[in-house]
């Protein structure tokens, strides 16, 4: 089991966001280094500091996690919650979400979620969200540990996805644009991304879903719709044969 270095123990006033009572919480806080998100790299894009509690409200008892990132550099941009949610940041309904895997469903509602309470997260979980969806359509398969730029290049020049080569470059430079905003916030000591750029890149990011996910199962279902016309056009000519051949002739 995994024990953080540096434990520490300390309290303070705070109103719990899950039952809204003002408690005195006993917290536990450690650092931890943030490291690139792929196994190979060591890159380090500074500190976190780690402060878990558990509600003392016998009635409630839930959770609480704050955060609060330091750079590479030593600036500290403040503690905040990061859970439970603050309220009102309800995700967006995705439209035809029924079609799309459950793992980009996550990621979608957890990156929309970031953008109103941390902004900076959400550029990262947006990031992996892009990961995500062109993992999951297969490109990347012939590497371990596929960098997110072979997998957008790979997706580009797939003439065989179903997507005009006019709109894949309409589209794909914005989709690497999102993706630097996303390294940005994953390692840039004053990363770019503002909560407006995430939420545009979500909205952006949505277009994509519809295309790979929502847009397909459209398509199959009209299609079971006029095939079904078919086939009862088909029965109805069948019928009026066998009634005419059942009619005397003479």
């Amino acid at each position: 089991m995994y024990i953080p270095a540096g434990l520490r123990s300390e309290e303070f006033p705070a109103t719990c966001r899950h039952c809204e009572t003002a408690v005195v919480l006993k917290t536990l806080s450690f650092r931890e280094e943030n490291h690139h998100d792929k196994p190979q790299s060591n890159r380090v894009g500074g500190m976190w500091e780690v402060t878990l509690a558990i509600c003392p409200n016998e009635l409630c008892q839930k959770p609480i996690l704050y955060l609060e990132q330091e750079s590479s550099d030593g600036r500290k941009h403040g503690k905040f919650l990061a859970y439970p949610p603050l309220a009102g940041t309800k995700p967006p309904r995705l439209e035809g979400e029924e079609n799309v895997p459950e793992t980009i469903r996550q990621y979608w509602q957890e990156a929309w979620i970031a953008v109103e309470i941390i902004p900076i997260s959400a550029g990262v979980i947006v990031r992996l969200l892009l990961e995500k969806i062109l993992l999951n359509k297969g490109y990347g398969r012939d590497e371990e540990y596929p960098t997110l730029g072979k997998l957008m290049k790979e997706a580009e020049e797939d003439s065989d996805s179903g997507m005009p080569e006019s709109a894949r470059k309409m589209l794909f430079p914005t989709i690497r644009d999102i993706a630097q905003i996303g390294n940005s916030a994953a390692h840039d000591p004053i990363p770019v991304g503002k909560a407006k750029d995430h939420r545009d890149s979500l909205t952006f990011i949505e277009e994509i879903i519809d295309f790979y996910y929502v847009r397909p199962a459209k398509m199959k279902r009209l299609k079971a719709v006029a095939e079904s016309r078919k086939t009862q056009r088909q029965a109805g000519t069948d019928e009026q044969l066998s009634e005419s051949d059942a009619v005397p002739r003479g």
